[in-house]
């Protein structure tokens, strides 16, 4: 069983996220079934950049990226709306990862 503590020790380094922003995140992932949390853990990393007018880069051979299939970007407006609409944001996302949807 995963905890959100258990999914951000897990995720520690495959989350490019404000820290005010992962506590509502691990907790809408602890939501998803147990085989989808270990596809997250195992294949996802997750983008979203804090309020401000900054940009970040993230180069194509950073570790937190090797070996990773889903790239997961979610607004920083996201985090101030209720838990409802960040766990079903979140676990939308998350699904177009797991079936492996492409962006066309």
């Amino acid at each position: 069983m995963y905890t959100p503590e258990k999914i951000d020790y897990e995720l520690i380094d495959s989350c490019f996220i404000p820290e005010y922003a992962r506590s509502p995140l691990m907790r809408a992932l602890s939501y998803l079934p147990e085989n989808v949390i270990d596809f997250v853990i195992e294949s996802c990393v997750f983008i979203s950049l804090d309020k401000d007018d900054r940009g970040e880069h993230i180069a194509t051979n950073d570790f937190r990226l090797k070996d990773k299939l889903g790239l997961i970007i979610l607004s920083d407006r996201l985090w101030f709306k209720d838990k409802k609409k960040i766990a079903f944001v979140v676990a939308h996302e998350v699904a177009h990862a797991y079936k492996k949807h492409e962006f066309k």
